[in-house]
Protein backbone atom coordinates (compact mmCIF):
# COMPACT_ATOMS: atom_id res chain seq x y z
CA UNK A 1 0.00 0.00 0.00
CA UNK A 2 2.84 2.41 0.78
CA UNK A 3 4.50 1.74 -2.58
CA UNK A 4 1.20 2.31 -4.42
CA UNK A 5 0.63 5.50 -2.47
CA UNK A 6 4.11 6.87 -3.22
CA UNK A 7 3.61 6.07 -6.91
CA UNK A 8 0.40 8.11 -6.78
CA UNK A 9 2.30 11.06 -5.30
CA UNK A 10 4.36 12.80 -8.00
CA UNK A 11 7.88 13.61 -6.70
CA UNK A 12 7.59 17.23 -7.84
CA UNK A 13 4.48 17.59 -5.71
CA UNK A 14 5.99 15.99 -2.60
CA UNK A 15 9.26 17.92 -2.94
CA UNK A 16 7.65 21.32 -3.55
CA UNK A 17 8.36 24.13 -1.06
CA UNK A 18 8.02 24.49 1.79
CA UNK A 19 10.36 21.61 2.60
CA UNK A 20 8.08 20.45 5.42
CA UNK A 21 5.45 19.42 2.84
CA UNK A 22 7.28 16.15 2.14
CA UNK A 23 6.88 14.91 5.69
CA UNK A 24 3.17 15.73 5.60
CA UNK A 25 2.83 13.76 2.39
CA UNK A 26 4.59 10.82 3.99
CA UNK A 27 2.22 10.97 6.97
CA UNK A 28 -0.70 11.02 4.55
CA UNK A 29 0.72 8.01 2.68
CA UNK A 30 1.05 6.14 5.97
CA UNK A 31 -2.48 7.05 7.09
CA UNK A 32 -4.04 6.12 3.76
CA UNK A 33 -2.14 2.84 3.58
CA UNK A 34 -3.11 1.81 7.10
CA UNK A 35 -6.75 2.77 6.49
CA UNK A 36 -6.82 0.55 3.40
CA UNK A 37 -4.90 -2.33 4.98
CA UNK A 38 -7.24 -2.39 7.99
CA UNK A 39 -10.00 -3.39 5.55
CA UNK A 40 -8.31 -6.81 5.37
CA UNK A 41 -9.18 -7.36 9.03
CA UNK A 42 -12.92 -6.58 8.97
CA UNK A 43 -14.57 -6.73 11.53
CA UNK A 44 -11.49 -6.09 13.69
CA UNK A 45 -9.71 -3.44 11.60
CA UNK A 46 -12.97 -1.71 10.75
CA UNK A 47 -16.41 -2.93 11.79
CA UNK A 48 -17.34 -3.34 8.11
CA UNK A 49 -15.91 -2.82 4.63
CA UNK A 50 -15.91 0.89 3.87
CA UNK A 51 -15.36 2.18 0.33
CA UNK A 52 -12.05 3.98 0.90
CA UNK A 53 -10.21 4.66 -2.36
CA UNK A 54 -7.36 6.43 -4.11
CA UNK A 55 -9.76 9.32 -4.69
CA UNK A 56 -9.74 9.93 -0.94
CA UNK A 57 -5.94 10.19 -1.05
CA UNK A 58 -6.04 12.64 -3.98
CA UNK A 59 -8.57 14.82 -2.15
CA UNK A 60 -6.38 14.71 0.95
CA UNK A 61 -3.32 15.76 -1.09
CA UNK A 62 -5.26 18.69 -2.56
CA UNK A 63 -6.45 19.78 0.88
CA UNK A 64 -2.98 19.44 2.34
CA UNK A 65 -1.50 21.54 -0.46
CA UNK A 66 -4.13 24.23 -0.08
CA UNK A 67 -3.58 24.63 3.66
CA UNK A 68 0.22 24.44 3.48
CA UNK A 69 0.42 26.92 0.60
CA UNK A 70 -1.87 29.31 2.46
CA UNK A 71 0.33 29.20 5.57
CA UNK A 72 3.72 29.14 3.83
CA UNK A 73 2.94 32.06 1.50
CA UNK A 74 5.73 31.06 -0.87
CA UNK A 75 8.42 30.61 1.81
CA UNK A 76 10.95 27.80 1.57
CA UNK A 77 10.22 26.62 5.12
CA UNK A 78 7.23 26.44 7.43
CA UNK A 79 7.62 25.90 11.16
CA UNK A 80 5.86 22.71 12.26
CA UNK A 81 4.06 24.85 14.85
CA UNK A 82 2.61 26.95 11.99
CA UNK A 83 1.14 23.98 10.15
CA UNK A 84 -2.66 24.03 10.52
CA UNK A 85 -2.82 20.71 12.36
CA UNK A 86 -6.39 21.14 13.59
CA UNK A 87 -7.65 21.83 10.06
CA UNK A 88 -5.75 18.88 8.56
CA UNK A 89 -6.97 16.49 11.24
CA UNK A 90 -10.56 17.71 10.86
CA UNK A 91 -10.46 17.26 7.08
CA UNK A 92 -9.14 13.71 7.37
CA UNK A 93 -11.24 12.67 10.36
CA UNK A 94 -14.56 14.24 9.49
CA UNK A 95 -14.69 14.75 5.74
CA UNK A 96 -12.24 12.85 3.56
CA UNK A 97 -12.10 9.53 5.43
CA UNK A 98 -14.59 10.17 8.23
CA UNK A 99 -17.27 11.05 5.72
CA UNK A 100 -17.49 7.37 4.78
CA UNK A 101 -17.69 6.10 8.35
CA UNK A 102 -21.16 5.63 9.82
CA UNK A 103 -20.58 4.37 13.36
CA UNK A 104 -19.02 5.71 16.55
CA UNK A 105 -16.57 2.86 17.07
CA UNK A 106 -14.85 3.23 13.70
CA UNK A 107 -14.98 7.02 13.92
CA UNK A 108 -13.18 6.87 17.28
CA UNK A 109 -10.50 4.57 15.79
CA UNK A 110 -9.97 6.94 12.86
CA UNK A 111 -9.74 9.98 15.13
CA UNK A 112 -7.27 8.27 17.45
CA UNK A 113 -5.12 7.14 14.54
CA UNK A 114 -5.07 10.42 12.60
CA UNK A 115 -4.81 12.39 15.84
CA UNK A 116 -1.68 10.50 16.87
CA UNK A 117 0.13 11.21 13.59
CA UNK A 118 -0.92 14.65 12.40
CA UNK A 119 0.84 16.51 15.20
CA UNK A 120 3.80 18.89 15.27
CA UNK A 121 5.84 16.20 17.07
CA UNK A 122 5.91 14.32 13.75
CA UNK A 123 8.90 16.53 12.89
CA UNK A 124 10.96 15.25 15.82
CA UNK A 125 13.60 12.53 15.42
CA UNK A 126 12.38 8.97 15.80
CA UNK A 127 8.69 9.96 15.77
CA UNK A 128 6.71 6.69 16.14
CA UNK A 129 4.36 5.78 13.31
CA UNK A 130 3.14 2.80 15.31
CA UNK A 131 3.95 1.16 18.61
CA UNK A 132 4.21 -2.30 20.08
CA UNK A 133 3.61 -3.43 23.63
CA UNK A 134 6.71 -4.52 25.52
CA UNK A 135 5.80 -6.99 28.27
CA UNK A 136 9.34 -6.75 29.55
CA UNK A 137 9.07 -2.99 30.11
CA UNK A 138 5.28 -2.83 30.58
CA UNK A 139 5.19 0.05 28.11
CA UNK A 140 4.63 0.87 24.47
CA UNK A 141 7.76 1.09 22.32
CA UNK A 142 8.06 2.36 18.75
CA UNK A 143 7.64 -0.43 16.21
CA UNK A 144 8.21 1.81 13.19
CA UNK A 145 9.49 5.38 13.23
CA UNK A 146 9.25 8.22 10.75
CA UNK A 147 12.04 8.19 8.17
CA UNK A 148 14.60 10.97 8.42
CA UNK A 149 14.14 11.84 4.75
CA UNK A 150 12.42 15.00 3.54
CA UNK A 151 11.90 14.11 -0.12
CA UNK A 152 10.11 11.59 -2.32
CA UNK A 153 13.28 9.68 -3.21
CA UNK A 154 14.22 9.22 0.44
CA UNK A 155 10.71 8.12 1.39
CA UNK A 156 10.67 5.61 -1.47
CA UNK A 157 14.04 4.22 -0.37
CA UNK A 158 12.71 3.87 3.19
CA UNK A 159 9.61 2.01 1.99
CA UNK A 160 11.70 -0.22 -0.29
CA UNK A 161 13.84 -1.16 2.74
CA UNK A 162 10.83 -2.03 4.93
CA UNK A 163 10.69 -5.67 5.92
CA UNK A 164 8.01 -7.64 4.10
CA UNK A 165 5.86 -8.47 7.11
CA UNK A 166 2.15 -8.39 7.75
CA UNK A 167 2.31 -7.53 11.42
CA UNK A 168 -1.14 -6.35 12.57
CA UNK A 169 0.58 -3.99 15.03
CA UNK A 170 1.70 -1.90 12.06
CA UNK A 171 -2.01 -1.18 11.55
CA UNK A 172 -2.74 -0.40 15.18
CA UNK A 173 -4.27 -3.82 15.80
Amino acid sequence: SMLRMLKAMPPERVNRAPSERGRLYFLLAWVHSVILERLRYVPVGWSKGFEFSETDARCAMDALDEWVDKRAQGKANLSPAAIPWDALRALLQQIIYGGRIDNEFDQARLEAFVGSLFVKEAYEDKFPLCNTWSSKDSAYKPLMTMPESKDHQGFKAWVDAMPDVNNPELLGL
